[in-house]
């Protein structure tokens, strides 16, 4: 987590130079995502890039679906210079080998066993951005060769396959990118339950990195935005493992900030009970764990943010899903509004439970990233609604704790906080703008939150 605020103080002009004598070439590598797809090669430090992928395509060559990011569950495991990956796709299952030979080479071994009778075929896939290489004609061959296509950058890609195959080219379009596919058939059609078809690639990379030093100029008159440190996601999913990791980073690490859980399903999980009434003994020790992890961070010096993820059944509209996964592809529950104000009450209780009892007044609370629903779900218009009526009912409460606009999944929903953005009267109940990093880090987007977070004087969280 990354807290940023206002600057205001004013330094001196000063120049860095970055290069030189000092940038050591690091070796060829291969840049190997988690989920099996190779993102390119490092040539002296400098990335040569494409993007390989496991394709499942229809008769007609159309991919319908590929190895991507959280689009699998796969396992990853690093031997030396040798990353396997195992993994399924459709139909198939999947074992991948990506090996680092020699500088600029790689060896990409692939193994993939039908599971059941199937009739689509499986190809590598391989992306490049059209313009940055040249194309790549379809028909029969036993090499891919991609030259730089401008003439000032001096890179080259080639993918040698370990026999002749038929490739076949698309034009795609991904994430506002132009890209040019090359498809590498690794199986036949049909394939019978239990086949297991292997296919060997080998992918290298020239290049002539710019190694030039470069002079970057600070202007100090102009200031943004001070960085005040790494902060921490201290929630307690997994008892036996996770004290053990946040005891290592609180002693290893500056953390600035904290952001721990509310559990308040089992904070709360009779609507007619008042759960501030116990002892701490008598607490639910999911509860119990989460208030000594706040304690724990508010004595190092940091703010404390409480977010809730499940809330009780009493709470939400439409029964809890049992796996905590989507129902009827909807994630999350929406919050009851003829419960309302047993539901201000209810969070309002645990934060002045976690003061009394564990010294903690908490900075902020939220409810975790509520624009997709894990696991309450919220309109645009009902966070605001939180924002204002929560926040306004902890002050009658004497509680100095604010909310968080946003608390999204992403850097993308920016629809989510545009109500409050516009109605001022929110302002005063907001502590900070804050959204998660899983994904949508365009200069756009960036700006966008940066320019939020300013509007309404608060502090940036990511």
């Amino acid at each position: 987590m990354l807290r940023m605020k206002s600057l205001s103080t004013v330094g001196l002009l000063g120049t860095i130079a970055l290069g030189g004598p000092f940038a050591a070439p690091a070796g060829a590598q291969a840049i190997v995502a988690a989920w099996g797809n190779v993102e390119g090669i490092r040539v002296r430090g400098e990335v040569v890039p494409f993007e390989t992928s496991i394709c499942l395509a229809d008769s007609t060559g159309t991919v319908r679906t590929r190895t991507a990011k959280e689009r699998q569950t796969p396992r990853f495991a690093r031997t030396g210079a040798t990353r396997t990956i195992t993994t399924r796709l459709g139909a198939y299952s999947i074992v991948e080998r990506v090996e680092d030979v020699r500088p600029g080479e790689v060896r990409l071994d692939l193994a993939l066993t039908a599971d059941s009778a199937t009739a689509t075929r499986a190809f590598l896939c391989i992306d490049v951005l059209r313009g940055y290489y040249g194309d790549v004609r379809p028909g029969r061959a036993r090499r891919i060769d991609l030259p730089g296509a401008m003439s000032s950058i001096m890179r080259r890609v080639t993918i040698d396959l370990e026999r002749e195959a038929t490739l076949l080219t698309r034009d795609e379009r991904r994430d506002g990118r132009e890209l040019r596919r090359v498809l590498v058939p690794i199986t036949t059609t049909p394939a019978e339950q239990g086949t297991t078809s292997r296919a060997t690639f080998t992918l290298r990379a020239s290049g002539s990195p710019n190694d030039r030093p470069i002079t970057i100029a600070l202007d100090t008159s102009k200031p943004g935005r001070v960085w005040d440190g790494l902060g921490g996601n201290f929630r307690i999913q997994n008892p036996r493992l996770d004290p053990q990791v946040i005891a290592y980073n609180l002693a290893n690490m500056r953390v600035a900030w904290a952001r721990v859980e509310m559990p308040w399903r089992t904070w709360h999980p009779d609507s007619v009970a008042d759960p501030a009434t116990r002892d701490t003994t008598q607490l639910d020790p999911r509860v119990r764990a989460a208030m000594e992890m706040a304690r724990t961070a508010a004595r190092k010096g940091m703010p404390v943010i409480v977010s809730a993820w499940f809330p009780p059944q009493w709470a939400v509209v439409g029964p809890l899903p049992r796996s905590g996964g989507p129902v009827d592809g909807v994630w999350g529950n929406a919050l009851d509004t003829t419960k309302t104000e047993r539901i201000y009450a209810s969070i309002t209780w645990y934060l002045q439970y976690l003061k009394q009892h564990y010294g903690v007044e908490a900075w902020a609370f939220s409810f975790n990233e509520s624009d997709l629903g894990i696991d309450v779900r919220q309109t645009a218009q009902e966070h605001l609604d939180l924002i204002k009526g929560l926040g306004s009912y902890m002050k009658t409460k004497g509680l100095k704790t604010t909310m968080l606009l946003g608390d999204v999944s992403d850097a993308t929903p920016t629809w989510f906080i545009q109500p409050a953005l516009n109605d001022s009267t929110s302002w005063p109940f907001i502590g900070a703008v804050s959204y998660h990093s899983w994904r949508g880090w365009s200069d756009s987007l960036l700006t966008f939150w940066n320019d939020a977070a300013n509007r309404v004087g608060v502090p940036l969280l990511v």
